[in-house]
């Protein structure tokens, strides 16, 4: 089979199972996970053709694949989890990780107006690149993600960002 052929149905399995996919994906992963988790799934059917043409039953095959991707993805974010410990406090129970030079007041509510905005995840990500200026590789990795994955989430983040404050909404 060509290789016009074998992306033709390696499209036509995308368009048949795509929200499929993201509801299943959405009912484990959460809103911000899914769509990577489904695109994903089709990275690997991609690369793993012939085993999908193969099969008796390619959609059962793309299913199983993208359990198999949540289950890596719920993984990753299990072992980020025990693996990240908050950062020290100093004297007065801040952490260093905290916005400097502002009252914990106004910072508790800067930040939980970002969580309401973007999400907890989204928001941790964004943090970690734009205010606490750690590398690409590190927050790629921290969350699981590949670093193409971490741009555009943050670039998404970044969108609905300033959306939320042009709309003017209140914190």
């Amino acid at each position: 089979m060509g290789k016009e052929a074998r992306n033709r149905q390696i499209e036509k399995l995308f368009y048949e199972l795509h929200d499929r996919l993201r509801a299943i994906a959405l009912a484990s992963l959460g809103e911000t996970l899914a769509e990577d988790a489904v695109q994903e799934t089709f990275v690997i059917a991609c690369r793993s053709y012939d085993a999908l043409s193969s099969s008796p039953n390619p959609q059962g095959w793309i299913v199983n694949t993208l359990k198999h991707v949540i289950m890596k993805t719920m993984r990753a974010q299990s072992r980020e989890a025990r693996n990240t410990a908050p950062p020290p406090a100093d004297e007065d129970g801040h952490s260093e990780e905290r916005f400097p030079s502002v009252s914990d007041e106004y910072t508790f509510e800067l930040e939980d107006a970002f969580v309401r905005a973007v999400g907890r995840d989204a928001y941790i990500l964004y943090r970690e690149l734009y205010l606490l200026g750690l590398p690409i590789e590190e927050v790629a990795r921290r969350h699981g993600l590949t670093e193409d994955a971490c741009r555009n989430r943050a670039y998404r983040t970044r969108k609905k960002l300033k959306k939320f404050f042009e709309d003017g909404q209140d914190f």
